[in-house]
């Protein structure tokens, strides 16, 4: 420990004697700016759209020198108003200068000049700063008034940073002290702060280096020219980088196309009730990017619900070569929008991750890759990027920030290895029916290196591919709920819990042999929130109330016409709603933990998700094509609203086709078709047994209590 102390007290005397202010006075630093005024110029890319698009970066501007904030514009404003973006430059020859990087796609850019005075200069990018945040110009012709800067490295401090901006209208040369105050990161060198895109000076006025980025390294490295002191990538070897970058994108980065079965039709109430109309939900084809990981594994970027994942049909890859490659699914990430499938046949180049700390590519030149599915097409552009500063989020993780703005960026070091990638945190369950999917964002390569390489504990069991009979199943609890509202919140002396009845629900029905049953849960107990060890915070009970499934006319049914069938809802409650899909999100075999308020006090019970019997929505079904009817058995919910006991007989009719001899004989559904020539109708497969005996058909059947006798002539052919 004294070592470093003493250390440290060495390096703060070193730096105030390099770095230590002493300014000179106002009419010197006058002189030293109209003596650096030949050097510096103003960089103007002019920009356009192309194909339709915009340059998608965020504000662009410099760092005000003054008061330490940006000032300018967004990039897609500039080209509306044919304003070319200008940043400041500074000469080091007389036919090259230095200037900011802006990082936008060569495909945005018209054309570049540099500009002095009332002279402009067609210019173009002949060189890349490797570790500043800089590029080098080459001018068609020299200005006339140029005088390009000499940088004597051997100069000794006190520094200062000359600063060459645009503000209030007009452009200006600041000059600030370079501060003796260093600062010591944990995870890189230690450094000066300065200020942005500056000359440096020493208090005479002769340039010593550039800096081309917020900090100055301790040792005399940031010294010199560019030309000669910085690593520079050529115009030239950058075109050879981003071919090699093409050929390792074209191989690692590939379209697949996954493929779902249409959703299953529900009850018409689904759309006023939990289940969303979102249409990424009900899509039938999804095309997204794939990340080849290894010989025979892709990681596909798309950030499914469990709901949708159970749909998925089949996987399709296209390699480099174009041609269908059939995949087969793996598993899902449990903590990101991705999911991992194989392949019996090598898909392609496997990429390879960095595993260098994101944090040592600040201001490096890293190579970019856009590449988006639109459509059945791939579409790429390659071009270079930087970043530019670093967040904290979820787990503490390090987020890159960079200008662009692009969600499909992916970013290469110049090894062509990947440093950072576009995708999603995976959402955690949740009460609010209308949650999408997580927006994509910049991750750096390294958290996501390993889980390629072994998934292991990564997982999630719960969003897996399922058969079409078990596509609608749901987890329960075993209990019926009723909303909370403030009314019923006040009455029940639970406002304080709930927000003034806006979370919370009242149990108004226990299941026989239910999980909630058997933990002693009554009628009139409230749910108020669960908790889990996956979720930072409890998942909040939020149900709404249903007005399409109050007090279901059975005595007006006689009046509906056939053609408005489709619309009746069912009258019984979609046992599918927050609570249950939330339970169903969080997966079988996940233990948590039930928040209930009873006679006064908070009580929780622990619990582990099951799943739950089937449901009407999830009910096997039978159509008899020559009867133009649709029956499904009977399901608990179902026996519950109809008052029946389990060994009754009945199916439940689901579907009537308009025209049809059912709907013509009268019969309304959601009745139940008790016997068939006095025959006991137990399960669709009695149903369909009974349906295939010739002769004429005597159906009794029950609407709610009542009963009557159907008869329908044998149908014309078999039923299907």
């Amino acid at each position: 420990m004294k070592i470093i102390t003493w250390a440290l007290l060495a390096l703060a005397l070193l730096t105030a004697n390099v770095f230590g202010q002493s300014s000179p006075d106002p009419k010197a630093q006058l002189k030293i700016a109209n003596a650096l005024l030949p050097s510096l110029v103003q960089v103007e890319y002019q920009l356009q759209h192309d194909k339709g698009e915009l340059p998608n970066q965020s504000g662009w501007g410099e760092r005000c020198a003054d008061c330490g904030n940006f000032h300018g514009n967004e990039v897609e404003d500039l080209v509306k108003s044919e304003q070319p973006l200008t940043t400041s430059g500074f000469l080091i020859s007389a036919s090259q200068v230095v200037s900011q990087d802006v990082q936008t796609h060569p495909r945005f850019i018209k054309n570049i000049h540099v500009r002095q005075g009332d002279k402009l200069v067609p210019a173009r990018i002949v060189a890349y700063a490797m570790q500043q945040n800089a590029v080098v110009l080459e001018l068609d012709e020299s200005l006339p008034a140029a005088k390009p800067l000499k940088f004597d490295e051997k100069k000794s401090g006190p520094f200062f940073a000359v600063h060459y901006q645009r503000l209030n209208g007009q452009w200006n040369i600041a000059i600030k002290p370079v501060s003796d105050k260093i600062t010591v990161p944990e995870h890189s060198a230690p450094f000066i702060a300065a200020a942005f895109a500056s000359v440096v000076i020493d208090k005479a006025g002769n340039p010593v280096g550039i800096s081309m980025k917020d900090e100055l390294p301790l040792d005399n490295s940031w010294k010199g020219s560019p030309a000669s002191s910085w690593k520079l990538l050529t115009a030239g070897q950058m075109n050879e980088s981003l071919k090699k970058l093409i050929q390792t994108a074209d191989g690692g980065l590939v379209r697949v196309m996954l493929n779902f079965r249409s959703p299953q039709l529900t009850d018409p109430t689904s759309r006023y009730n939990y289940n969303s109309s979102d249409k990424d939900d009900n899509q039938t084809e999804k095309n997204v990017t794939g990340l080849v990981i290894g010989e025979n594994r892709v990681l596909i970027l798309a950030d499914l619900k469990p709901k949708v994942t159970a749909r998925l049909q089949r996987i399709t890859i296209f390699g480099a070569d174009g041609k269908p490659l059939p995949a087969k699914f793996d598993v899902s990430l449990k903590d990101y929008g991705a999911l991992v499938a194989t392949t019996e046949s090598p898909i392609g180049k496997t990429l390879s991750f960095s595993s260098e700390s994101i944090l040592q590519a600040r201001n490096e030149l890293l190579l970019a890759a856009s590449v988006a599915i639109k459509g059945e097409k791939r579409v790429a552009y390659f071009s270079h990027n930087r970043i530019g500063s670093f967040k904290f989020g979820w787990r503490n993780q390090i987020y890159p920030e960079i200008a662009d703005k692009n969600e499909d960026i992916f970013l290469f070091n110049t090894k062509h290895e990947l440093v950072a990638l576009p995708i999603a945190r995976r959402e955690k369950a949740s009460a609010d029916k209308f949650s999408r999917s997580e927006q994509k964002v910049l991750t750096a390569a390294q958290y996501l290196r390993a889980l390629s390489q072994d998934h292991g504990q990564h997982t999630d069991p719960a969003n897996v591919p399922l058969t079409e009979e078990d596509e609608n199943r749901l987890a329960w609890l075993g209990i019926e709920l009723q909303p909370m509202t403030a009314e019923l919140a006040r009455v029940n002396q639970v406002s304080e819990y709930t927000r003034d009845g806006e979370v919370g629900a009242m149990v108004t029905y226990v299941y026989s042999g239910s999980p909630a049953g058997e933990a002693g849960i009554k009628p009139g107990y409230i749910l108020l929130r669960l908790h889990t060890a996956q979720n930072p915070l409890p998942l909040e009970v939020q149900l709404q109330e249903n007005a399409y499934q109050e007090a279901f006319p059975w005595d007006r049914l006689d009046e509906v016409q056939d053609r408005y069938f489709e619309r009746i809802p069912a009258p019984w409650p979609s046992i599918e709603n927050a609570f249950t899909r939330q339970l169903t999100d969080l997966g079988v075999g996940t233990e948590y933990t039930a928040e209930f308020f009873h006679d006064g006090k908070l009580v929780q019970k622990n619990f582990a998700v099951v799943a739950g019997p089937t449901h009407y929505n999830s009910a096997r079904r039978f159509t008899a094509e020559a009867l133009g009817l649709t029956v499904r058995n009977l399901t608990y919910e179902v026996q519950r609203y109809l008052q029946r006991r389990d060994d009754e007989p009945g199916v439940v009719i689901s579907r009537i086709e308009p025209g049809s001899k059912a709907s013509v004989s009268g019969i309304k559904p959601y009745e139940v078709i008790t016997h068939i020539n006095d025959q006991p109708v137990n399960s669709i497969d009695t149903f369909e047994n009974l349906l295939a005996i010739p002769g004429e058909l005597k159906i009794s059947i029950k609407r709610m209590a009542k009963g009557r006798i159907v008869k329908i002539a044998a149908p014309a052919s078999p039923t299907e």
